[in-house]
């Protein structure tokens, strides 16, 4: 889920460039668990608007973010040369 999907919904939505700028400090497991909590964060701080409770989507980036609080790893596709 690198997707940000309030983005998508709500590109009006700025996230605070220090929040998100804090969450690289974290040990997170990769460059993808740091843009998953990133997209987490923006998706949470709008979750009550309309656009979202309208999408039909129910905290989309959870699964990934529960995943990685308990040690797992979500490994990437080696890049093709």
């Amino acid at each position: 889920m690198r997707l940000d999907l309030a983005g998508l919904l709500l590109p009006e939505l700025v996230p605070i460039p220090e929040l998100i700028a804090g969450l690289t400090e974290f040990r997170l497991h990769g460059g993808i668990a740091v843009q998953v909590a990133a997209n987490f964060v923006r998706w949470e701080a709008a979750a009550g608007h309309a656009a979202f409770t309208e999408s039909g989507l129910w905290e989309p980036y959870e699964p990934l973010v529960r995943l990685f609080e308990r040690g797992g790893e979500f490994p990437l596709p080696p890049r093709l040369v």
